[in-house]
């Protein structure tokens, strides 16, 4: 299957192409009223260059790819959305394998003036390699896969929105030193709740967080050390967990005496309630952090912002380690 879409999506990619340049091979800029063009991925890149811009907005015309609650992984582009990445002054991606078109796309480029950030480019020198489950093993030949969920680092965060700054700088160098402000200040909040993850994760009682559920939380566990076992990687599309696995699992929580489970939002809680119905100690609750790969434009509207979601994942880990 993953096959066939990679020959679809070279199709489409080689129909941008085509239909998209003029002569000399450039492509052709949208009629855009002389804005900015914008063209995020995910929500936290959305969100990340919100903050920068601040109050320039007539300036940029932002658009998020993923906007309706499609998960990232699930996510495939029309050609409407390559060309609109490919016609960007600015196109932002995560560079894993879930969007493996946007990689292709960025490499194709016609559009010699436009600025790519690749958050997997940008922490590559920190990169984790995606984990198995906890009774899984990789085979000696597999490849290497690195987890794609850098986003839910804080400290990551931080280098992604500088990036986004010294982008925003380039493309409009009459506004740089208001633009470098709104980052540094945005910056500052990100290292605030660094900082009150540290301090919550130091007082707590247990050190271990039962996640019988796909795991995408691996950059933030790793940020503050926060041991963990899980039925599945970050990015699996594995929903049955083994016998072996659904044991283990049961027995982490007996041993480690928690009186949580977490899921990933969207999750349908069934491996964790499996879980809670067979261990030994009764009224163990289901919490749930949220990955931010579903966030949908009506949640948005509604006040959603990357801060929020960690403030809120910050709640659930202090809960589920005491």
């Amino acid at each position: 299957m993953k096959k066939f879409f990679c020959v679809v999506l070279s199709i489409v990619l080689c129909a941008v192409i085509f239909s998209s340049c003029g002569a000399g091979g450039r492509i052709k800029k949208n009629d855009d009223g002389g804005k900015i063009s914008v063209v995020c991925l995910i929500f936290p890149q959305y969100d990340w260059v919100k903050n920068v811009i601040g109050d320039k907005t007539d300036k940029f015309d932002i658009t998020l790819l993923i906007s309706n609650g499609a998960d990232m992984h699930s996510y495939q582009p029309s050609y409407e959305d390559i060309l609109k990445a490919r016609n960007a002054d600015i196109f932002m991606f995560v560079g894993g394998e879930s969007d493996e078109w946007a990689s292709e796309a960025a490499e194709e480029n016609n559009n010699e003036n436009r600025i790519d950030i690749n958050l997997m480019e940008i922490t590559a020198d920190s990169a984790i390699e995606e984990q198995t489950g906890v009774n899984s093993k990789k085979g000696d030949e597999e490849e290497k896969e690195y987890d794609e969920h850098v986003f839910l680092s804080l400290k990551n965060a931080e280098k992604f929105v500088d990036a986004i700054s010294q982008a925003v700088c380039e493309k409009d160098g009459e506004n740089a030193a208001e633009y470098r402000k709104n980052a540094e200040n945005y910056i500052s909040e990100l290292r605030n709740l660094d900082e009150r993850y540290k301090e919550t994760v130091r007082n707590s009682k247990l050190d271990t967080i039962i996640f019988p559920d796909r795991f995408p939380f691996i950059y933030l566990f790793t940020d503050y050390n926060i041991k963990y076992y899980a039925a599945f990687a970050g990015c699996s599309a594995e929903s049955e967990a083994s016998f072996n696995t659904m044991i283990y699992l049961i027995e982490k929580v007996d041993e480690i005496g928690t009186e949580y489970v977490m899921t990933i939002d969207g999750s349908d809680k069934k491996l964790a309630e499996t879980v809670v119905r067979n261990a030994k100690k009764k009224n163990i609750r289901i919490l749930t952090l949220d990955s931010m790969q579903s966030v949908s434009l009506d949640d948005i509207n509604s006040g959603e912002t990357y801060l929020s979601v960690m403030k809120k994942n910050l709640e659930m880990i202090k809960k589920a380690l005491n």
